[in-house]
């Protein structure tokens, strides 16, 4: 909060504010034209001049850059969607550990994740709702046909075997946020596959 004080500060003042936005919502502003001192780059660097007094930095990612973060507001779109395959009994805490390390080896921030996505299953799978409970994130599911025409990067034959569709979490990302994948499945033996896609604005 101390971030965005100062930095509403700098905006009341007509200080130089610079805004990069890599993903998320691109109506946000509701005028036609920004103000004259705010200027939009489209290179993170830009943001370390010491032209800007402040920043906005609109991203999916971690930022570990000091000189960013200390003149920066960081806004996290909902722009990821994590597509889970799992067994009927995978626990949360798998779910959570599987979660958790893919985003901190691809560099993408948690708190950008808009929903989860996975196979349908009758029955349901108690892990993957009581993971969704836990974080208030929402669980889209999809029925193996349609999981099945999406293409994947990663198809498995053990996978179309037992579940019916060659892909469960490459597809269900990918269908739930109708963009690109940008986390190809990342295996947790025995019983999880992560990959995670980022939704098309």
């Amino acid at each position: 909060f101390e971030n965005v004080t100062k930095v509403s500060a700098f905006m009341v003042n007509e200080e130089k504010i610079g805004i990069y936005q890599e993903t998320g919502e691109k109506d946000w502003w509701q005028n036609k034209s920004l103000p004259s001192n705010v200027t939009v780059v489209h290179n993170l660097d830009d943001l370390k001049s010491s032209h800007f007094k402040g920043a906005l930095v609109i991203s999916d990612r971690i930022i570990d850059d000091p000189i960013i973060l200390e003149k920066s507001v960081l806004y996290r779109p909902k722009s990821l969607v994590v597509g889970i395959g799992i067994h009927r009994d995978t626990n949360s805490g798998v779910i959570e550990y599987g979660v958790k390390n893919t985003m901190k080896n691809e560099g993408l921030s948690f708190n950008s994740i808009r929903n989860i996505a996975s196979i349908n299953r009758e029955a349901g799978v108690k892990g993957l709702q009581d993971f969704s409970s836990l974080y208030r994130i929402p669980v889209e599911v999809y029925d193996r046909n349609k999981l099945g025409i999406i293409p994947v990067p990663n198809p498995s034959e053990t996978v179309k075997r037992f579940e019916g569709t060659p892909s469960v979490s490459e597809a269900s990302a990918i269908l739930s946020a109708k963009g690109d994948l940008v986390v190809p499945k990342q295996k947790y033996p025995p019983d999880l596959t992560v990959a995670i896609a980022r939704v098309k604005f």
